[in-house]
């Protein structure tokens, strides 16, 4: 198998976890007509600051629908029709291929931690480590890593719990068209 060894690549099969996931997920609630999903990220953006993206497909009068229907600032962060952030990966793919008769609204929900120099210096970091062959939680680059988008520090963890759930409480309550 050919490994890529470029920053960033998420691989060329779903993860086993993934595919566990849209099984459950399919069989579970097959049938259902609308789904909502939340992709809470880390590590870009200032120090707790909260950003949310719609996913790459939605359009600017989806995003306007959503926005006002939740009550929330929501961005397709595009710059002259170019998406700057891909607001997509392998759970929001699972997601619509999981239920593909139902109408998905997908939001990716960003919680800034540390200088952007910083986390690309992480990862870099624990880049190296993995294509040496000597990761692992007990290695200093992955302890490292980790602080980045997990910060030790229980005020910025508080922030992320309290936004996390008003969004939650808000699709739940208000719901969406």
């Amino acid at each position: 198998m050919r490994v890529q060894m470029v920053f960033f690549y998420g691989g060329s099969v779903w993860q086993d976890e993934l595919l566990l996931l849209k099984k459950y997920l399919s069989s579970r609630f097959s049938g259902v007509e609308k789904v909502f999903a939340i992709d809470i990220h880390t590590g870009l953006g200032p120090y707790g600051y909260e950003a949310l993206f719609a996913h790459d497909t939605a359009n600017a009068s989806d995003v306007a629908a959503f926005a006002r229907n939740l009550d929330i600032n929501v961005t397709l962060d595009q710059i002259a029709g170019e998406t700057t952030y891909r607001a997509s990966g392998g759970f929001a793919h699972m997601i619509y291929s999981a239920f593909p008769q139902a109408k998905v609204r997908y939001i990716l929900q960003e919680f800034g931690t540390f200088n952007g120099f910083a986390v690309l210096r992480g990862l870099r970091s624990e880049h190296h480590v993995w294509l040496a062959g000597t990761f692992g939680p007990e290695i200093k680059a992955s302890k490292n890593l980790k602080r980045l988008f997990f910060p030790e520090d229980s005020a910025w963890r508080r922030k992320v719990l309290e936004d996390s759930s008003r969004l939650f409480q808000k699709v739940v309550f208000l719901g969406f068209s």
